[in-house]
């Protein structure tokens, strides 16, 4: 382990600290009993599951998000209130901080330009937030580059001119040739392009999962 992720490891696995155990898809609230060696010992809820061998997932919650550490089960309860022994994470921690904005997937595309180029490519957007997209581009460009970006929201009479940051590039395992997904992040969006979104994204909730947003009524329901 790196010194920093060291240094959370410690502040992690501490006699008494609670965690999330992920099993086999079931997530279990524990405690940690004892830390020793490669070992560590947690409460568990049962006698009968898991088997020794199988993989855990050990996650660590806060308001901002959650750390989570891979592992596997060393030793497993015999009875009731025998805990459970899983080994110490030998990886890297897995960091995952919640999102700023609500995302969800898209059904329109945006015309896409690169800064230092002239071309101008239309491409369908995958997901959206108040905050950025997430594109499937052919054109080739590189964190921190500028784009300029040109869209009709559904629903909408005007098109909303945006300036988006590349953040991350990746390359999707159905990637046609030479094609990769692009996260952008809005720069300083103007106040019509930032309402306009938001009523786009609450009205694609309510399209998506209309039963999870029933009983919560926003000022955007009473404007869209």
């Amino acid at each position: 382990m790196s010194s920093a992720s060291e240094e959370h490891f410690n502040a992690h696995f501490n006699e008494g600290e609670r965690c999330l155990v992920i099993l086999a898809g079931e997530r279990f609230l524990v405690t940690i009993l004892r830390v020793g060696g490669d070992r560590i010992q947690v409460t568990f809820p049962t006698s009968d599951f898991p088997i020794e061998g199988m993989h855990v997932d050990l996650e660590f919650h806060d308001e901002n998000g959650y750390t989570a550490y891979e592992s596997e089960v060393l030793e497993t309860p015999r009875e009731v209130g025998d805990g459970l022994v899983v080994k110490r994470p030998p990886s890297e921690m897995i960091r995952n901080n919640h999102r700023s904005a609500w995302r969800v997937p898209a059904d329109f595309s945006v015309t896409m330009k690169h800064h230092v180029h002239p071309r101008r490519v239309e491409v369908p957007v995958i997901n959206v937030s108040a905050g950025g997209m997430l594109l499937r581009t052919t054109m080739e460009v590189a964190v921190g580059d500028s784009i300029d970006l040109s869209f009709m929201l559904p629903g909408e009479l005007k098109a909303d001119q945006l300036l988006g940051r590349v953040m991350h590039v990746s390359t999707p395992p159905d990637a046609a040739e030479n094609e990769h997904l692009v996260g952008l992040h809005f720069v300083t969006p103007d106040a019509r392009s930032r309402e306009a979104l938001s009523k786009y994204i609450w009205r694609r909730l309510r399209e998506l999962d209309p039963n999870k947003l029933r009983h919560h009524r926003r000022a955007t329901d009473r404007i869209a």
